[in-house]
């Protein structure tokens, strides 16, 4: 990374009382069913919420401060039109330094089009276009919910892959979502993913939340403990095809955020103060303001204020809600606030040079 961009990143750290982490919902339109999915109430009410305009999140963007990281999500967020002038607000304005755009891979050309003109707008952004892949096959499809999504998957991916030729901003990640459907063929994911699929970074994620088929969170600590020992062996043996600095952060956050949810679920209990709600914010797809996906405590309606950012994020009730999340402890494994939360914790400092060490001499010795 240049010393820009260090510069920029060390600001966001002294901005204590300003959220560096932002996941935005853009949409609830889905084209997929899954079994497995948190957000499903409001995916299939989605005809009856009226959607953030371009406008409104123009609004949002000039509320906040500079952004560390940007995520995007829905719904499926390839479905937006706007989806480039969206992510272009927050990098212009924002500064926003990373950004992850997850997809289900099941319109390739499109999605393809719309990544090609993302990555052309923002030269100096590092962004993460994640495929989600959940089994090998017709068991993919299943978790899905959608016949043929599998092959679609692959065919973006063969797509997204002949963009990196052409760009050097960018990853191309599969995420496995664990679930009592698949979480005894993880081997066989990774392993088929190994073997077909050139990608900088597999990760995996938990079944979490109100899930649309409760049975989807059925699986046992073993299980969990498994599955992340084999992507965790994968992460480090593989080495990134971008070798920046800043894509080695990423990669020890990833494997740190994973240890820490092991330890959550043999815990059961926080392993980390939880910063949701102060360094990371939920905005979904109407422009209600959480701390967390997983919490049902609205900070705000940001449409009732105007979509002002200041006055929702330090209101009597964000404090509220932000102290109850530190007084209770509150924990969960959403891989995402972990990370947020290990990345402002001074005391995370030894653990992340730890696992940088063990990057380093597995992964970028020439």
């Amino acid at each position: 990374m240049s010393i820009m961009r260090y510069a920029q990143i060390a600001r966001m750290f002294l901005q204590r009382r300003w959220p560096s982490y932002l996941i935005l919902f853009v949409t609830a339109r889905c084209n997929s069913h899954c079994r497995m999915c948190f957000n499903w109430q409001k995916i299939d009410d989605f005809r009856n919420r009226h959607e953030l305009t371009l406008v409104e999140i123009d609004k949002i963007s000039r509320g906040l401060k500079n952004l560390l990281y940007l995520t995007i999500s829905g719904g499926e967020p390839t479905l937006r039109d706007d989806l480039s002038e969206i992510i272009k607000i927050f990098t212009q304005r924002n500064k926003v330094q990373f950004v992850t755009l997850p997809t289900n891979g099941v319109m390739p050309s499109r999605i393809c089009d719309l990544v090609d003109k993302i990555l052309y707008e923002n030269p100096k952004v590092s962004f993460r276009i994640v495929l989600s892949l959940d089994g090998v096959g017709d068991l993919h499809d299943e978790i899905r919910g959608l016949p043929g999504n599998f092959n679609r998957v692959l065919e973006t991916y063969n797509r997204l892959d002949h963009l990196r030729s052409k760009y050097n901003n960018f990853d191309l990640d599969v995420n496995t979502v664990l679930s009592n459907y698949n979480c005894g063929r993880v081997k066989e994911i990774i392993d088929f993913v190994d073997r077909t699929l050139n990608v900088d970074n597999h990760v995996l994620a938990l079944a979490r939340g109100n899930t649309r088929e409760p049975q989807a969170r059925r699986f046992t600590v073993e299980d969990a403990e498994e599955a992340i020992h084999l992507i965790e062996e994968r992460s480090v043996r593989n080495s990134y095809r971008r070798r920046d600095s800043g894509r080695g952060i990423i990669k020890v956050l990833k494997l740190r955020m994973r240890d820490m949810v092991l330890e959550t679920l043999k815990k059961n209990r926080a392993v980390i103060p939880c910063l949701a709600g102060r360094k990371m914010i939920i905005i979904d797809d109407i422009g209600d303001l959480y701390p967390c996906e997983l919490l049902d405590k609205k900070i705000a309606s940001l449409r009732a204020i105007n979509f002002n950012m200041e006055k929702a994020l330090f209101s009597s009730e964000a404090k509220k809600i932000k102290d109850w999340i530190i007084k209770t402890k509150c924990f969960c494994t959403f891989e995402c606030a972990l990370q947020a939360s290990a990345v402002f914790n001074l005391r995370e400092v030894l653990h992340l040079f730890a696992k940088f060490i063990k990057v380093k001499r597995k992964s970028f010795i020439s």
